[in-house]
C-alpha cells in the first residue's frame, strides 16, 4: 500500500493581526501567516518545498469588495442597532465574547488566510464569530453545525462530506473554504456585503425576493421598514459589533483577554482509514490533541476515502506519525461499525410543548427514555417544563422530516408528483390523520406558511395550539390543516 508523509507547519502567528489591538505577534516574531506544506519552516525538518494547494481566487478581485480592495475592511456603520450589539457584548453578552475573541487567537489567523487567498475581504472571518464563537462543536436548533453554521444540505452543496462518521462542517480549513465560496456567490448576487451576510443569516432567496419586491440592495432601509426577519435585521449590526470590538478589543474593555496560540500542526497522509485513539496511543500522546485537529471525524475513526487520508498531528509527534498511522490501520469493513465508540455531538434542541412528556419525546424522534434523559443528564423523577430546550438524540429534528418525506415517496405516483410539486417553497411532509406537516426553515413567518398553504393564519395557530403572534423556532414541525 503506498504511504507518503507531508509535513505542514500552519505558522499563523503574525497574519494579518496589526490592526487589532490585543498584539497577538510578539516582538521579533516571523511573520509566516501563509498556510504551507512543506514551507520555509516545514522545510528545515523535512527538507521539503511546496505551497498548499489552496483554491485561487477570481482573476478580477475587486469585483467582489464594495470599495474596490480586497484587503480593506467590509464597509463600516456604526447606527443604533450596532451600539446596542456593542452594548450586549459589554453587557450581558461579556461573557461569551471574551471566549470567542480567546478562541479567535487559534482560528483567526488561518481563516484569513484562507479568505485572502479566495479573493475574499477578510473581515468575513467575524460571521464565523457571530455564528459559532469559532467552536467546531457548535450545533443549532436547525442542525447547523461548526465553525461557519452549516445544515446539512448546504454543507454538502459546497463540498463537505456529511455523514454518521465524517462531518467537514467542523473541519476548520474545509468548512472555511465552504464558506468562501458560499459567501462569493453571495456578493456576485446581491452586489452589496450587507445583503450576503443578511442571505447568509435567512437564506438568500428570502433576501432576493425582497429586493425584487421593493426594489431596493439598501440593507438598512429594509430593516428600518422591517421588511426583513427581525433576527436578520439584527444579524448585520452584530457582525458590525463584534468586528468593532475584534479589532480593537481595549478600546471596548476587553483587556485581560487571554488569547489561545495560533494552531500548528502537521500533516500525514496514509491510504487506508485509521483508529485515532490508538494512533494518539501510539504517539504517546492524548487523544483530545490529534481529535482537536481533525475535529470532522466523530466516532474517533478517520475514514479514508478516494484512497488517500491526510491526518493532522501536533508538530511534536511529526517524526512518528507515519508509523503510528500504519500501526492504527482500521480493517475495512470495520471503519463505520466500531463497537463502543459513540458519535459526538450528535443532538438536536427540542422546545418542550405542554403535554410532551419524556416517553413520548422517546417515540416520537425513536429513541429511549434512558438516551434522552442521559443526554440531558435528567434523574428519574425529573419532569419537563413547557417552554425550555432539552437534547434529543441523533440529529432528530432533521431525521424526523426525512423519514416523513420518505414515507410520503410511498404513496402512488400521482400523488407524489402533486406533494413535489407543493414541496417546493418549503418541507412538507406526511401529517397526523391525513394534516400535511411543515418544518420551519429560517426566514419563515405564520402568515407566510399560512399562504403558502392557502390556510388562515387563525385556523393554522388555532390547529397547532399556539397565538397568531407565537414566534416559531427555526426546526418547528407545524400541523398544516386540510
Amino acid at each position: 500500500m503506498r504511504q507518503s508523509l507531508r509535513m505542514i507547519c500552519v505558522l499563523a502567528a503574525g497574519a494579518s493581526l496589526t490592526s487589532c489591538a490585543h498584539g497577538l505577534r510578539s516582538a521579533g516574531e516571523p511573520n509566516a501567516s501563509a498556510v504551507r506544506v512543506g514551507g520555509e519552516a516545514a522545510a528545515s525538518m523535512a527538507g521539503v518545498s511546496a505551497e498548499v494547494p489552496l483554491r485561487e481566487g477570481p482573476a478580477t478581485p475587486h469585483d467582489l469588495s464594495d470599495d474596490g480592495d480586497d484587503m480593506k475592511a467590509i464597509p463600516s456603520e456604526v447606527n443604533r442597532l450596532v451600539l446596542q450589539w456593542v452594548d450586549y457584548f459589554q453587557g450581558r453578552g461579556r461573557e461569551h465574547m471574551e471566549r470567542y475573541l480567546s478562541r479567535s487567537g487559534k482560528y483567526l489567523p488561518m481563516m484569513k488566510e484562507i479568505l485572502r487567498k479566495e479573493g475574499l475581504p477578510e473581515d468575513l472571518v467575524y460571521v464565523a464569530l457571530i455564528e459559532s464563537g469559532f467552536s467546531a462543536t457548535a450545533h443549532s436548533s436547525a442542525n447547523a453545525v461548526g465553525y461557519w453554521q452549516f445544515i446539512r444540505g448546504t454543507g454538502r452543496r459546497y463540498g463537505l462530506r456529511c455523514d454518521s462518521h465524517v462531518d467537514e462542517r467542523r473541519d476548520f480549513v474545509k468548512a472555511t473554504l465552504a464558506a468562501a465560496d458560499y459567501l462569493k456567490g453571495l456578493y456576485n448576487l446581491f452586489g452589496s456585503w450587507y445583503l450576503a451576510i443578511a442571505s447568509y443569516n435567512v437564506g438568500e432567496n428570502r433576501i432576493k425576493n425582497l429586493v425584487m419586491k421593493y426594489h431596493t440592495r439598501d440593507f438598512w432601509a429594509l430593516a428600518k421598514d422591517r421588511r426583513l426577519p427581525q433576527e436578520t435585521i439584527n444579524y448585520v449590526p452584530k457582525f458590525l459589533a463584534a468586528r468593532m470590538i475584534a479589532k480593537e478589543p481595549e478600546k471596548y474593555g476587553f483587556s485581560g483577554v487571554k488569547y489561545m496560540q495560533p494552531l500548528q500542526f502537521a500533516e500525514v497522509e496514509v491510504g487506508h482509514s485509521v483508529d485515532l485513539r490508538r494512533m494518539a496511543r501510539e504517539l504517546g500522546i492524548e487523544y483530545d490533541e490529534i481529535s482537536a485537529l481533525n475535529p470532522a471525524y466523530k466516532r474517533g475513526i478517520a475514514i479514508e476515502s478516494g484512497g488517500k487520508l491526510v491526518l493532522r498531528v501536533p508538530v511534536a509527534a511529526r517524526d512518528g506519525a507515519l508509523t503510528a498511522a500504519t500501526a492504527s490501520l482500521v480493517i475495512p469493513g470495520r471503519a463505520l461499525a466500531v463497537a463502543g465508540v459513540p458519535e459526538q455531538d450528535e443532538y438536536s434542541l427540542y422546545k418542550i410543548r405542554r403535554g410532551d412528556t419524556i416517553s413520548s419525546l422517546a417515540r416520537r424522534f425513536r429513541t429511549s427514555t434512558r438516551a434522552i434523559r442521559k443526554l440531558n443528564n435528567m434523574g428519574s423523577s425529573t419532569r419537563l417544563v413547557a417552554g425550555r430546550r432539552i437534547k434529543v438524540p441523533g440529529e432528530s429534528l432533521a431525521g424526523l422530516a426525512r423519514r416523513e418525506i420518505k414515507a410520503e415517496a410511498e404513496k402512488p405516483r400521482r400523488e407524489l408528483a402533486k406533494a413535489d410539486r407543493a414541496a417546493k417553497p418549503g418541507a412538507r411532509v406526511a401529517g397526523k390523520s391525513g394534516s400535511r406537516v411543515h418544518i420551519v426553515r429560517r426566514g419563515d413567518t405564520l402568515i407566510d406558511i399560512a399562504r403558502q398553504y392557502r390556510v388562515s393564519l387563525t385556523e393554522l395557530a388555532t390547529y397547532n395550539q399556539i397565538s397568531r403572534k407565537t414566534k416559531i423556532m427555526i426546526g418547528t414541525r407545524l400541523e398544516i390543516p386540510r
